[in-house]
């Protein structure tokens, strides 16, 4: 057993990702700390890296032992009992690290506007993001049943449509994300700036969001 090519890519890919956000955060942190601003946003955001430390921990193992880049048909018996419990492990750290990084932008918006309808706005928001974890993770945990047929399917028993569940996990994931990137923008656009400055900054929280999706699709 060991990492094929298409699992090394894999796993170069994450680090990557996963390195650079470190950095970014890290930056982040010690400004916030040097002028004794820190926030639960910071705080928050520090757990989204723990989480996607151990989705590269759990894909490392996946790609070495669980045959992670290759088609199923190629892999032993074995590695897919592997890879069946690395996948589900990956799910439910997936789920819990997508709405971490949501909530920490929800609150870095609280921060930095105070008005009271878009924080009324961020709220409900705020519990979209939480909705959507409780929804997936439990279904993730029941997904099979009883659990152990995730990675054993010799064993009787029950699982839904993988297929349905990761088409409504993936629309109902995206439309919260518009959701969140959309928010700033009436705030933004009754600034008292000349255009240019505001789609400018615009232009920065979009491409934030950009980055944090193209993050979550990959680790």
């Amino acid at each position: 057993m060991g990492a094929n090519d298409r699992g090394k890519t894999y796993i170069t890919v994450s680090a990557v990702l996963v390195a650079l956000s470190t950095v970014v955060v890290g930056f982040r942190i010690v400004a916030r700390w040097m002028r004794t601003t820190l926030g639960l946003d910071d705080y928050v955001i520090c757990v989204s890296i723990i989480l996607a430390y151990s989705m590269l921990g759990e894909a490392v193992f996946w790609a070495r032992d669980g045959g992670l880049g290759k088609h199923m048909d190629e892999l032993s018996i074995q590695e897919k009992i592997t890879f069946q419990k690395c996948f589900f492990a990956n799910e439910i750290s997936y789920t819990l690290l997508v709405p971490s990084i949501k909530i920490s932008i929800l609150l870095l918006y609280r921060r930095i506007f105070t008005v009271r309808n878009f924080r009324i706005a961020s709220l409900i928001a705020g519990g979209l993001v939480i909705s959507w974890c409780l929804a997936v993770f439990i279904t993730v945990l029941l997904q099979c049943r009883p659990i152990a047929l995730n990675w054993n399917k010799t064993l009787e028993g029950t699982c839904i449509d993988p297929k349905q569940f990761f088409f409504g996990n993936a629309i109902s994931n995206l439309l919260i994300d518009v959701i969140i990137l959309a928010l700033p923008i009436p705030m933004v656009l009754q600034l008292q700036l000349r255009l240019s400055q505001k789609l400018t900054i615009l232009g920065i929280f979009l491409l934030g969001g950009l980055y944090v999706s193209y993050f979550i699709i990959y680790v």
